[in-house]
């Protein structure tokens, strides 16, 4: 009650009603409480919101911090780096929805420890964001890692750090100069002044062939292959994203791959195999489908619960 006391009264005089969410237990232990409240503020309550179990998704990439990481019933664990210009963050919401999957956001400070797979995602300043990493420590673990038989992808920045070099000819990030990447796959990035920014439809050739993936091109550079026997083209427009011949690192500039659910169980699959774990079924619809009857079904709790007449009137 103290922030409404704080507000101007042209201020409180904008707030139509208090909705009280998230509500666990009996509705009517509610009631005295209610009536107080309304008595106590001069503003009605419009209605009480229950408690429902949806994953929706985040709004910020400050939420990362509060996010939980599932550890239930999972059976593989797939490892964020949380760089610190971190973009895109919700091309991980579809992993973070399924059941068998512990989703770990990593502080670059942290021990990387041995999950199943290691994301590096994407960034608004790659080269800072580069040298974060080796500043940091985490771009030694992570080459450890893969030296030890770990799975690595990196998404559009991340993709970029993952090959032998990055350069900004033109000081687009701030500084001209060439750096080093983290050596994990034979390929160079030249960050360029214009952008690329298309939505793209394409057909995958890993980790099965023939899956229909959709999503987003965003990025400021051009990367070149330097060792093509090294690699293998994840999509069928070799430029959006390599995999090195041993399957062990992958990289593209696809962001909402994982939202492609038959895509992304393929994808889990292969995680899950060296484990022993039985395959997923890919043939489910995609996460855009599943996050819209989230929505959905949200709207109607907030229909059934919320007075909105006194809101629309």
């Amino acid at each position: 009650m103290g922030t409404l006391e704080l507000l101007d009264p042209e201020e409180r005089a904008l707030i139509k009603g208090i909705v009280i969410n998230k509500f666990r237990g009996m509705r009517s232990l509610l009631d005295s409480g209610i009536e107080w409240l309304e008595k106590y503020t001069g503003i009605p309550v419009l209605g009480v919101i229950p408690w429902v179990d949806i994953a929706m998704p985040a709004e910020d990439s400050l939420s990362l911090l509060e996010r939980r990481s599932r550890s239930d019933n999972t059976d593989i664990t797939i490892a964020i780096v949380r760089i610190p210009r971190i973009s895109n963050f919700t091309d991980f919401d579809p992993l973070d929805a399924e059941s068998t999957v512990k989703v770990q956001y990593v502080e670059l400070n942290e021990p990387l420890g041995h999950p199943d797979a290691v994301i590096i995602p994407g960034s608004k300043t790659t080269i800072a964001d580069l040298l974060a990493l080796q500043k940091s420590g985490m771009a030694a673990q992570i080459q450890d890692y893969v030296e030890a038989g770990g799975q690595v992808m990196g998404i559009c920045g991340g993709y970029q750090m993952l090959g032998q070099q990055v350069s900004d000819p033109r000081g687009l990030e701030g500084k001209i100069g060439e750096f080093p990447g983290l050596g994990l796959l034979p390929i160079k990035t030249m960050l360029l002044s214009d952008k690329v920014s298309r939505q793209r439809l394409v057909t995958s050739n890993y980790p099965e062939i023939g899956f229909p993936v959709e999503g987003y091109e965003i990025h400021q550079g051009r990367t070149q292959i330097l060792d093509k026997r090294e690699t293998v083209a994840l999509f069928d427009d070799q430029d959006l994203g390599v995999v090195s011949s041993n399957k062990a690192v992958w990289g593209h500039y696809l962001h909402g791959i994982f939202d492609n659910s038959p895509w992304r169980r393929s994808w889990l699959n292969h995680l899950r195999k060296p484990r022993g774990l039985g395959t997923l079924p890919t043939g489910i619809p995609n996460y855009r489908e599943q996050r819209d009857l989230m929505l959905d079904t949200l709207a109607d709790v907030v229909e059934e619960y919320l007075d909105l007449s006194t809101i629309l009137s």
